[in-house]
């Protein structure tokens, strides 16, 4: 099964960057690219490391004036702010739900519903896993997990898989500047989104939630306080990533988008981890320690979707580094994701690339899945 298959190799992957590649990196430096010393960004991403091997972006980032520094000061009111909608929000659902949270049954997410469900006493929640048929088995299995374990109920909402194989397919084939992270996810988060959206709306529940970070919320959405102003909820879907979604999908497929036509009782859409902005282990540590997920099914590299390994060989092969590293930079800058574990994934997948070695079988299967070939995406054949 492609599943499995993934699933081993991922974990492979992990074990390996974490125990042997710090050792192994040693002796194949020719195949890695010049990074920064205080974050992880490759030289093939920013063009400017100085004599000290620092980043001209991370040289900002120790600026006092540097736009890091300024959303520090403003924490402590949009706490207060993101309390204050949530207490009011108790029990103010005109059917049965207050709000509806997103939920892809990684750590991050489970960490949110969590707080949600115990420190907002009396906010009804329901949580929605959008299953996109690329879904990780250990993701899915986790969303079951707690949420029967918290007593919270659950819809799992899978698209037809033709749609989301048609819109995956799609996004690999016309990739813009920012590689698969601005294109292949962009419309992926995009969509969960917008069926968020959608469900929200129809079912009355005046509150939508979103586990996305802060950077997340910044890049993607291009928000600057944790809830999306209600103007930009009423546009109507016509684009994602750049890309007319009438030219890909058929009328009855654009329902799975958010029409934007309506313009009154429309959710508030929430990203509390905007607010709260918590460290990685800190995450993972508070995850463990209340035994909402077993730690073996804690990983990102494991509860992300299938396609991630394949957006990250297609970026190395076609950009010279992964797109997704300007994020996890950012957590390491600010002092929000361990430097080495992430460090040594992004110089193994750059290694895998150019190599040939590592992930190989997982990446044939869901090219397959997606009837595509390795040519169609710029990725040279495996060893």
């Amino acid at each position: 099964m492609v599943d499995s298959q993934i699933y081993a190799e991922s974990k492979f992957f992990e074990f390996y960057a974490r125990y042997i590649w710090p050792i192994h990196r040693k002796f194949v430096n020719r195949y890695l690219s010049k990074r920064c010393n205080c974050c992880i960004l490759s030289e093939r991403y920013t063009n400017s490391i100085n004599a000290n091997n620092m980043c001209d972006i991370c040289n900002e980032h120790n600026s006092p004036n540097s736009k890091e520094a300024k959303d520090i000061k403003k924490e402590e009111l949009m706490k207060r702010e993101l309390d204050k909608i949530l207490n009011n929000h108790k029990g103010k659902g005109k059917s049965y739900y207050d709000a509806l949270v997103l939920f892809s049954g990684g750590k991050d997410s489970s960490l949110l519903i969590y707080k949600l469900k115990n420190e907002f006493k009396g906010l009804r929640l329901l949580a929605l896993t959008v299953d996109n048929s690329f879904l990780s088995p250990i993701a899915l299995g986790n969303a079951r997990n707690l949420t029967e374990k918290l007593d919270i109920d659950h819809i799992i909402f899978k698209p037809d898989i033709i749609f989301c194989k048609k819109m995956f397919r799609y996004a690999f084939t016309h990739l813009k500047k920012g590689g698969c992270y601005a294109t292949v996810d962009r419309m992926d988060g995009d969509l969960t989104h917008d069926i968020g959206k959608n469900l929200a709306y129809q079912l009355e529940i005046p509150l939508l939630i979103s586990g996305i970070s802060r950077y997340q919320a910044q890049i993607i959405l291009d928000m600057d306080w944790f809830e999306m102003p209600q103007k930009s909820f009423k546009k109507k879907r016509n684009y994602s990533a750049g890309i007319r979604l009438r030219k890909v999908f058929t009328r009855n497929e654009m329902h799975y988008w958010w029409n934007g036509s309506q313009n009154r009782n429309l959710p508030r859409f929430l990203c509390p981890n905007y607010v709260w902005n918590l460290e990685e282990q800190y995450i993972v540590n508070e995850v463990s320690r209340l035994g909402l997920i077993d730690k073996k099914n804690l990983s990102p590299l494991i509860t992300n979707n299938e396609l991630i390994p394949l957006m990250g060989v297609a970026d190395v092969s076609n950009l010279g580094y992964s797109s997704f590293e300007p994020e996890f930079a950012r957590m390491v800058r600010e002092g929000k994701a361990n430097r080495k574990f992430w460090l040594y994934v992004f110089e193994m997948l750059e290694y895998s690339v150019k190599s040939g070695k590592f992930m190989n079988k997982s990446i044939d299967d869901v090219l397959k899945k997606l009837d595509l070939s390795r040519e169609e995406l710029g990725i040279k054949k495996g060893r």
